[in-house]
């Protein structure tokens, strides 16, 4: 045979075919074609099979659930009916089956070489539509619980698995390979359903990274289109905004401030003037970097995880051997310095030396009572001795008009009624005509000046109807004195006159003014005139008081104690925790006007920065769930550990219980302590070399004053 230079894979299967058997002599004859009804029947008559879509395979999947309990329960009505049924469905799946393996691209017989053998698809693959069918059936609606475990996770899975398992349709239809079914089922589901958190966790993170990334690529290209940001210059007009002195603020509690402000802008892209105030009112209060992480962004989830690190860090084993609580002591440290801020704030107040300081509301009023009383009586002298004056030029005969005082007896009859007058008072009154008794004596300048001393003689005193009646008494008396025709007056009698229109004026002044000379009891004159008091009533009980250095002292005292008031209420008389909602409630329930009518403008500075800080330190932000049990993370702990000791459970007891011990809860409390994660805590270091970059660009002065634009945006 001659030599041929044949390329053998480039040959067709057909043509190889048909090489051997001609060598072979046994060349094939060319088969026949079929006939159909006396026609040729061509191969492009054949109809092509069409795969599957992807619904047909979810409906194929979700199938298997129900012919599977249909077959269940014919196994158990009639397993001959069983049996026939479990061959028509294994045919529908068979076709199912090569419908999908049509979906296989393969290369023409005609037209395969050599070169192709072992090239094409084995098969359609995984069938993920009939898969997706699978989980789409009323096995699904096992419960599937998420809380946090592993084994309730696992469990709840593989009840779900197993069930679906079972139930879906089986080819073989015998009770072991069904069991084999279910338990395949159940321990795939319990593995996928024990993951799923994880990798949720997983995805979420590396999402949460990459927007995080886009993120901070934003901002650097915003700060670097804005380098004229004086940040110190925005800082201090933001904090003056809400009534606070930057300049105040030691030089390290200065660049502390400025420096997460610089942090602020680097991971958020702004400013957060509250979140620099809560820091800034914390520190004036408790020192540099004394406020921790929450305390700050009073962030929820944040409180959450520090309050509870602290429970869990006193109710350790450790700490009850005597080992760290950092954050219980940075608490305690705070509530210290906040209690030291107050009692520095009320000797400031007051103002005075230990011997002039009371100790009491009660007390604090008393003297306040006394100096009042003291500036009338000294008011009153000096009105009788210009009366006297007077007398002396035999005018004690004059006589005086009786209007004011029938005025003054109807106004007693109407409030006090008329049986609260001292008898002997009465019997007078009635003898010069007043409350119906019969006139025999003439009111005249001399009887008002014995009327007067009747009074003085029979006052019951400390606030008592009686004492209130005699004081509308003494008013109409002094004001009808004044009622006294000047024609034939001498000058005596019109310089005692002004004398005693200044004291009435004085006793009328206001309400704390006529109540401390009417001898009101102190207890009563602190909550009506000073917590409660009108506000005009306040200012002229501060006049009148500080006419006087007894009355100065007095006024001095009446701050002091209504500061401790606050302050008491706050702390239950210091035996407590520094609340910052009750010492907020007891400065509201005093009102802001009667706060600033007490106290001048540095003292409510420092009051203010004082509920701030505290209710910074100590206020539970909204939706935040700390634990209310100090024992339940260490019973925790406790219960793990009795599971350690049994086999087959410390499987599971040992990794939790590991995770509630390690060094996790250090970490968390190493930062809650930083009080630095005002932006996004966890990529502070990350982030550094850009801080420092943004920093240098920030250093940078303002050509003139911040534009508008900045200044709203700060200011907001």
């Amino acid at each position: 045979m001659a030599e041929t230079n044949i390329d053998y894979e480039k040959l067709s299967i057909p043509e190889l075919q048909a090489l051997i058997a001609g060598e072979s002599g046994n060349a094939p004859q060319a088969a026949a074609a079929p006939q159909a009804g006396g026609m040729r029947i061509m191969p492009t008559d054949i109809p092509k099979v069409e795969p599957p879509s992807f619904g047909a395979g979810v409906g194929r999947g979700i199938m298997d659930f129900y012919q599977g309990v249909k077959q269940k329960y014919l196994n158990i009505k009639n397993p001959e009916e069983a049996k026939a049924y479990t061959d028509q469905v294994n045919q529908e799946i068979a076709n199912y089956e090569k419908a999908r393996q049509a979906a296989v691209p393969t290369i023409p017989a005609s037209q395969k070489t050599l070169a192709d053998v072992g090239k094409e698809p084995e098969g359609p693959g995984f069938d993920y539509a009939r898969l997706l069918g699978n989980i789409a059936t009323p096995a699904s609606l096992v419960p599937q619980t998420r809380a946090v475990g592993l084994v309730p996770r696992a469990m709840s899975g593989a009840a779900a698995g197993g069930l679906s398992g079972y139930a879906n349709f089986n080819p073989e239809n015998t009770n072991e390979s069904s069991l084999i079914r279910a338990a395949t089922g159940a321990a795939g589901g319990g593995v996928v359903n024990a993951a799923i958190p994880y990798a949720a966790a997983g995805a979420t993170h590396l999402m949460q990274g990459t927007k995080n990334t886009l993120a901070d690529a934003l901002r650097q290209f915003k700060m670097d289109l804005t380098p004229d940001i004086n940040i110190k210059t925005n800082v201090k007009l933001m904090l003056q905004d809400r009534g606070f002195d930057f300049n105040n603020l030691s030089s390290s509690m200065q660049k502390s401030l400025l420096d997460d402000a610089k942090t602020q802008l680097v991971v958020t892209g702004k400013l957060d003037p509250a979140a620099l105030m809560r820091k800034a009112d914390i520190e004036s209060i408790a020192g540099e970097g004394s406020a921790t992480s929450a305390q700050v962004t009073r962030n929820p989830a944040q409180w959450t995880t520090e309050r509870n690190l602290q429970k869990y860090e006193v109710s350790s084993r450790d700490a009850q051997r005597g080992g760290s609580t950092p954050l219980t002591e940075r608490y305690i440290q705070q509530d210290t310095a906040a209690k030291n801020f107050a009692d520095k704030l009320i000797s400031q107040i007051t103002g005075l030396p230990p011997a002039k300081r009371t100790e009491t509301p009660y007390q604090a009023s008393e003297t306040a009572i006394k100096a009042i009383q003291k500036q009338d009586s000294e008011l009153g002298q000096i009105v009788n001795d210009l009366y006297g004056a007077y007398k002396s030029h035999n005018a004690t005969n004059a006589t005086v008009p009786a209007t004011k005082i029938a005025d003054a007896a109807g106004r007693i009859v109407d409030e006090f009624g008329s049986e609260n007058i001292p008898a002997p008072v009465m019997k007078r009154l009635q003898e010069f005509g007043f409350f119906d008794g019969k006139q025999t004596k003439l009111l005249t300048i001399n009887e008002a000046d014995k009327l007067n001393r009747l009074i003085n003689n029979n006052n019951p005193g400390k606030g008592t109807p009686g004492a209130l009646a005699l004081v509308q008494i003494k008013k109409g008396l002094t004001e009808a004195l004044l009622d006294i025709p000047e024609e034939g007056a001498t000058k005596a009698l019109l310089t005692a006159r002004k004398a005693a229109a200044d004291r009435f004026a004085a006793q009328e002044t206001g309400l704390g003014v006529s109540a401390a000379i009417s001898d009101v009891a102190p207890d009563k004159f602190f909550n009506k005139y000073v917590l409660n008091g009108d506000v005009r009533d306040i200012k002229a009980l501060k006049t009148s008081l500080d006419k006087s250095p007894e009355g100065a002292d007095a006024w001095s005292n009446l701050k002091s104690e209504t500061f401790k008031w606050a302050y008491n209420k706050a702390t239950s008389n210091g035996d407590k925790e520094f609340n910052g909602i009750q010492f907020r409630k007891a400065l509201d329930s005093i009102g802001k006007d009667r706060l600033s009518e007490l106290f001048n403008a540095d003292e409510l500075t420092q009051i203010n920065t004082l509920k701030r800080g505290v209710l910074a330190m100590t206020a539970e932000p909204p939706f935040a769930a700390p634990s209310r049990s100090n024992t339940a993370p260490q019973l925790l702990a406790d219960l793990l550990s009795l599971g350690n000791k049994v086999p087959g459970i410390n499987l599971m007891t040992k990794p939790i219980q590991a995770e509630i011990t390690t060094s996790a809860n250090e970490e968390l409390i190493r930062k809650a302590l930083s009080g630095r994660d005002i932006g996004t805590p966890a990529r502070d270091q990350a982030q550094a070399a850009l801080r420092e970059k943004i920093a240098k660009l920030l250093s940078i002065p303002n050509v003139g004053a911040p534009t508008n634009s900045i200044m709203q945006q700060y200011r907001k």
